[in-house]
């Protein structure tokens, strides 16, 4: 009977221990066990009883506990190196990519002071020049001595078709069977141009513009850029400052003539339409010396 009720005593101690142990998350508890044993004295009136209970709940959550937070420890170092590492290449990789940045800005900054000093050049050789004639009324692009194909260049071609190419842009094309004519764009936007590579610098007087042979598509909008460079080509302007923005055809077979006052002096010209009939299609060419 003492026996049987130490062992309740005992079981009870051991059960309120895992409840407690139940509290923490993921550890493992061992089953409560406990064993009583009675024994004699050698004359056979004495009675003892000897409680075996092993290593409590308690001591191996414990131990359990400190092998996760060790394990925990460990990760967090791992994690730390890793961060660490990570943290080194992406400065290293800022300041390559701070280099390379700063030899671009470099690069570009010095091309600029160098399309500058260009022209500023080719503006004193123009107030400079005496031998420019008043009239200076030749026909660069076609005329002649015209520029080749390949000095004339288009943003796009209508389906990519050579019938409608750049070359087709010569103020004098015709339609043949295969060739359509004038230079049409492969859309009608803002972005499209016509683009005259001189291949030296011109003094350009006067634009002249033309519809397309047999269709009603002309421009009647057009705005010009120009410079020493394709990369750095300013607008045209008015006496104001303010971008001009040149009147076009109204059909498609008159040449209409708009006159630069002042001319430009300058390699690369080209005319963007900003208006147009039908579709964004014309023949052009420029007057000047």
């Amino acid at each position: 009977m003492v026996c049987y009720l130490m062992m309740s005593f005992l079981l009870f101690v051991a059960f309120s221990c895992s409840s407690v142990l139940a509290q923490r998350p993921n550890i493992q508890q061992p089953p409560p066990s406990c064993s009583c044993q009675k024994s004699f004295s050698s004359n056979g009136t004495k009675v003892s009883y000897t409680f075996e209970f092993p290593a409590s709940a308690g001591v191996t959550g414990d131990a359990h506990t400190a092998v996760l937070v060790s394990e925990l420890q460990q990760k967090v170092r791992d994690q730390s190196s890793l961060l660490e590492s990570q943290s080194v290449l992406i400065m290293q990789q800022k300041q390559t990519f701070s280099q390379r940045l700063n030899q671009q800005k470099a690069q570009i900054e010095n091309l600029v002071a160098k399309v500058q000093q260009t022209e500023t050049k080719m503006q004193q050789l123009e107030s400079a020049n005496p031998q420019v004639p008043d009239d200076c009324g030749d026909l660069v692009v076609s005329g002649n001595t015209p520029i080749s194909d390949s000095q004339i260049t288009v943003s796009s071609v209508s389906g990519n078709s050579p019938e409608y190419a750049s070359t087709r842009s010569r103020i004098y094309s015709v339609k043949t069977d295969t060739l359509y004519g004038g230079w049409c764009a492969n859309s009608n936007d803002l972005t499209q141009w016509l683009q005259y590579d001189f291949g030296r610098f011109r003094r350009v007087t006067a634009i002249l513009t033309k519809g397309v042979d047999t269709r009603p598509f002309f421009v009647l909008k057009f705005q010009l850029y120009y410079g020493n460079s394709t990369l750095f080509m300013k607008p045209y302007r008015n006496s104001k400052g303010e971008i001009k923005t040149f009147q076009g055809n109204v059909d498609l077979d008159t040449v209409k003539e708009n006159v630069l006052a002042p001319p430009i002096y300058t390699r690369y010209l080209r005319i963007n339409p900003t208006s147009w009939q039908g579709h964004v299609c014309m023949r052009a060419d420029v007057l000047g010396c």
